[in-house]
């Protein structure tokens, strides 16, 4: 069993999976681990771990980054090319308070959304690792720099993304 220590209190990997929404879990850990699963099968770079705590995190975080990919690129491409149409955030936010369903029905969307983008991902990993991973050095101070800004950017726009939601929440219940 692993512990972690959070104010000199002990916390099983348990507890914290039970804080985990059912939503994150398939949204972020599912993609997160079919993704490594997928890479680390099929081409030179292996993402699995021995270690089940690494590994839940990791496959969390790695899935939460392909959740916002797919939610900032390529739910825009869609729309852009018209393969979806969405409606205004204040025609939904009236909808789900009558069909409570509508909100299980975007969580689904989502998940398709996010494994849609996971294999996207998968599809340049595979074109790297076959072309040119030869030619590229993956661990330097540069690649982790170009990983860095390329996490900054996806969260920064994740978070304005979602602040917007809150306000927009909070200016329709300021007008009622």
């Amino acid at each position: 069993m692993y512990y972690i220590y959070n104010n000199l209190k002990e916390v099983t990997v348990e507890d914290l999976l039970k804080n985990i929404s059912q939503y994150q879990l398939f949204n972020f850990l599912l993609t997160g681990t079919f993704l490594a699963l997928a890479i680390s099968s099929t081409t030179s770079i292996d993402l699995l771990s021995d270690n089940l705590l690494f590994s839940l995190v990791g496959y969390y975080f790695l899935g939460l980054v392909v959740s916002r990919f797919g939610s900032l690129i390529i739910g825009n491409i869609y729309k852009k090319l018209k393969i979806v149409k969405y409606r205004t955030y204040d025609r939904y936010l009236a909808a789900a308070m009558h069909d409570p369903k509508i909100e299980i029905l975007v969580q689904d969307s989502n998940l398709y959304r996010t494994f849609i983008a996971a294999s996207f991902l998968y599809l340049i990993v595979l074109i790297v690792d076959k072309f040119y991973i030869q030619y590229i050095r993956i661990y330097t101070f540069e690649t982790y720099a170009i990983f860095a800004l390329i996490g900054i950017l996806i969260f920064s726009f994740a978070y304005r993304r979602q602040v917007s939601f809150i306000t927009k929440r909070i200016d329709k219940h300021g007008k009622n």
